[in-house]
């Protein structure tokens, strides 16, 4: 069984770190690694139903996965961040009653962002059908949880590099 505090605490750890040779050295470099140690982060603290605190740094996500898509702009690697960090928010509204969104429509979601993240090392601009799955039922959930603004900004970037 995994053991989600030990992964908040040790991402934490992995972020404070990063975030220094990010922000203090100017290493550049170490900005997909500080995205994805984030992302181990938040989801650790979704799992542990921490969702004020996940609230607060998604911003802060969001953000970074932009960076990093102008930083890799021939990668697959920004895409799937950000449908990851979409899919994110819509289970810490969900966790925080915000949103009439079902568990299993999250689930299945999830299921196929994992499937996608397999596929981040596919050549530089192919998509996966599992980034396409992905997509389609995130859209499909930003709009029954009235997000339309999110709705035209996911799709457009996701058509980006179709």
């Amino acid at each position: 069984m995994f053991d989600y505090r030990k992964a908040l605490e040790a991402s934490q750890i992995a972020v404070e770190k990063l975030t220094y040779l990010v922000q203090e050295q100017e290493d550049a470099a170490q900005l997909t690694n500080l995205v994805i140690a984030r992302r181990i982060m938040l989801e650790a603290k979704v799992e542990l139903s921490d969702f004020w605190e996940a609230q607060q740094a998604l911003d802060e996500q969001r953000q970074l996965v932009e960076r990093l898509a102008e930083q890799l702009p021939q990668s697959n690697l920004p895409t799937m961040e950000r449908l990851w960090v979409e899919t994110l928010g819509l289970l810490v509204q969900r966790g925080l009653n915000i949103t009439p969104i079902a568990a299993s429509q999250l689930d299945q979601v999830m299921e196929h962002w994992k499937n996608a993240a397999s596929d981040s090392l596919a050549p530089p601009n192919q998509v996966a059908p599992t980034y396409i799955e992905a997509s389609r039922l995130l859209v499909q959930l930003l709009r029954d949880a009235g997000r339309l603004q999110d709705v035209a900004e996911v799709e457009s970037k996701l058509s980006s590099i179709r």
